[in-house]
Parts: structure tokens; C-alpha cells; sequence
């Protein structure tokens, strides 16, 4: 869907913001310091009901205030408008969708799908594999209904094995977990690899269009080897596992990685390409999601002219602008984002916490 308004009310330094966007593209341009980051933050929160930046909400709250809200309105082609608000305080919080009270975030990551692009997206390449498989997780999420519900279930029962290999005598204490496990490892595992499969052409594209390498490639790892059958692995680690306290193989442990031949591409890029790389495939995932769903990505871009040099940042606007998707950019100066400021553009200035349309 397409956010085509937003009010936020004391989120940081944006005490009172009402914004009617784009469907295209937006450009917030200004000072640092001055909230730029802060309507991606809020927008990020309001479709994922988390700061990029922060994990304290006393922080996101501004201090002449105990709570903040933010309401948007989302549009789709053929579909009624639906209002959804966030208000939340620093023990609490309430979520409201089409006028409904809601206790899920899921609904709202559902009507939203967003990717966010800014100072650390490399470190989708180099940071542990729990980032990557929320990377997979996403694109599986927004494509197969079913998933959140697998993905739940296959969290619990492992949470539940590891209580189990605590005080187990022996295999067949955890035994029934196991069978339950498997079924649901394999089906997840089997989405996993489909995703992956229709996303990597798209990525490689994307790759060698950014970096003009063609000798990289995405090596997916399930979370335990191609050689076991998940069932037998469980029962020979038992004993390993009990020792350590936690299951050590399965589903929660999937990766996928960017290799050079069999080394880790971030042994080989310089950080340059190694952000480039993560913005491929950021756009690799947007692009996949448009073409196997009626959802339309909404990117988050923050900061792009200091991200990269002027060829490649020309490079990367020029896939933007190819995107059938709705953009938040910002920047310093409007100059350098002069590219973007097309006739379907709006352009935003930024300043202490106002915001005023150009």
C-alpha cells in the first residue's frame, strides 16, 4: 500500500506534523539535526512498531510529553483507504487499524512492507546471521500467508525443547518435541529456499549493474546440514545440546551469506561495496515483493549523498526512479538530490522540527 498522509504528534523533535505525500517520490532536505531522520523513524515505527535507531522509547517520546502518536492513511487501487495510528507511551501502547483496536503488530507490517536504506545497511553483510535471516524471513513474510503462523510455532517448540533439555534424562524426555519440529523445520526450510531462489536473478542483476562483479553469489545455509535428516541430527546432538542448554541446530540458525568463490564477500569488498551490495539487495527484495504480490515496497532512504560517490549515487537514483515504488529520501542538500526532483516528486525542507513543502 501507499502512505499518503502522516501525523505525528511529539515523536523526538516533531511536536505537531501533518504531511500528505507523494505516491512517488518524497525528498526531506535540511540540516543535521534538524527531524530529517525522524519522518523515516516515524514511519518506520508506525509499519514495524520499532525505531531504527533506537531501543528505548523514553527516547523517541519528546520531553515536554509522556506519549507520542503517529496516524497514516494508506491507499491501494481498488481497495478502501484505511487509517492506522500508533500511540504509544513508555510502558504502553495502543494500535488501531481501520478504526479497530489491534494487539498485532503483524497486521501492520502486512499493509506496510518497508526497506530501509541508511548509514548501516552493510552491516546486513557483516553483522551475526540473526540480520540476514529476518533479511529471508521478510521476503517469505510478505508472499506465503502461512509463514508467520509456521515461524511462531517453530519458535515456540524450540523455546520449549531447550526448557526440557534442562531437566531431561534422557532423548525421549524431548523426543515429542522433536517430531513436531521436524515437520515444521522442513516446511519453513523449503519456503526459505524458494525465496531464495526466485530472488537471487534479481539480486545478481542488481549486483553486477552496482559493482560489475559477476563472480558473487548468495549461499543459503537451512540451519543444520545438507548431508542429515533433521530428525536424526536432533537425536545425535542430545547430548551436546543438553550440556550447552539450547537446541544448536534447525531453523533459528539459517544464514545466507554474499561469497567470493567459498570466502565471505566481506573479506574481499572494501565497506564501498560492501554498502552496495546491501542496497542491491535491499531493491532486490522491493522488487521481488512488486513482482509476486499487488504490494508495493516502500523504500526509507536516509542520508544517500553521503552513502556514496557521484557516479554511484547516480547509479543508485537511476534504479530508483526504474522502481514502481513509493520513496523517502533524505539529504543535506537539495542539489545533490536534484535528480530525484521529478514532476511526480514532493519536496519537504526541514528545519528544527518543521516541516514545509517546497
Amino acid at each position: 500500500m501507499i502512505l499518503t498522509n502522516l501525523t505525528v504528534d511529539n515523536f523526538r523533535n516533531l511536536i505537531d506534523v501533518d504531511l500528505a505525500f507523494s505516491t512517488s517520490i518524497n525528498i526531506f532536505y535540511g540540516c543535521n539535526g534538524s527531524g530529517k531522520t525522524s519522518i523515516l523513524e516515524a514511519t518506520h515505527y508506525l509499519g514495524l512498531g520499532r525505531s531504527f535507531r533506537s531501543r528505548n522509547v523514553r527516547r523517541l517520546i519528546n520531553h515536554t510529553s509522556d506519549k507520542f502518536a503517529l496516524v497514516g492513511q494508506l491507499f491501494q487501487v481498488n481497495q478502501p483507504t484505511i487509517t492506522v495510528g500508533i500511540e504509544r507511551k513508555a510502558d504502553s501502547s495502543l494500535i488501531k487499524i481501520g478504526g479497530k483496536t489491534s494487539g498485532s503488530l503483524v497486521e501492520l507490517a502486512q499493509l506496510l512492507p518497508l526497506q530501509l536504506i541508511n548509514a548501516d545497511s552493510h552491516l546486513l553483510l557483516t553483522s551475526g546471521p540473526l540480520a540476514r535471516r529476518q533479511f529471508i524471513d521478510w521476503g517469505v513474510f510478505h508472499v506465503e500467508p502461512l509463514f508467520f503462523s509456521y515461524w511462531q510455532r517453530a519458535n515456540r517448540i524450540i523455546k520449549q525443547r531447550n526448557a526440557n533439555l534442562k531437566s531431561a534424562r534422557n532423548y525421549s524426555d524431548v523426543s515429542m518435541w522433536d517430531e513436531e519440529l521436524e515437520t515444521i523445520a522442513i516446511w519453513l526450510n523449503q519456503q526459505r529456499e524458494n525465496y531464495i531462489n526466485q530472488f537471487q536473478p534479481i539480486f545478481t542483476t542488481l549486483l553486477e549493474s552496482l559493482l560489475d562483479r559477476q563472480d558473487l553469489k548468495l549461499h543459503y545455509y537451512r540451519g543444520w546440514s545438507n548431508e542429515s535428516l533433521y530428525k536424526d541430527l536432533l537425536r545425535a546432538s542430545f547430548a551436546r545440546d543438553q550440556l550447552l542448554g539450547y537446541t544448536q541446530f534447525g531453523p533459528h540458525r539459517a544464514d545466507l551469506q554474499l561469497k567470493f568463490k567459498n570466502v565471505a564477500a566481506v573479506e574481499v569488498l572494501s565497506q564501498g561495496q560492501q554498502k552496495l551490495a546491501a542496497y542491491a539487495m535491499r531493491i532486490a527484495q522491493g522488487l521481488h515483493l512488486r513482482q509476486q504480490s499487488t504490494k508495493r515496497c516502500i523504500f526509507l532512504i536516509d542520508d544517500l549523498p553521503s552513502e556514496l560517490d557521484q557516479e554511484r549515487r547516480l547509479k543508485i537514483i537511476e534504479l530508483l526512479l526504474s522502481l514502481d515504488s513509493q520513496l523517502f529520501v533524505t539529504g543535506i542538500e537539495i542539489e545533490s538530490l536534484s535528480q530525484l526532483a521529478t514532476n511526480q516528486a514532493k519536496v519537504f525542507h526541514v528545519e528544527q522540527g518543521s516541516i514545509k513543502e517546497s
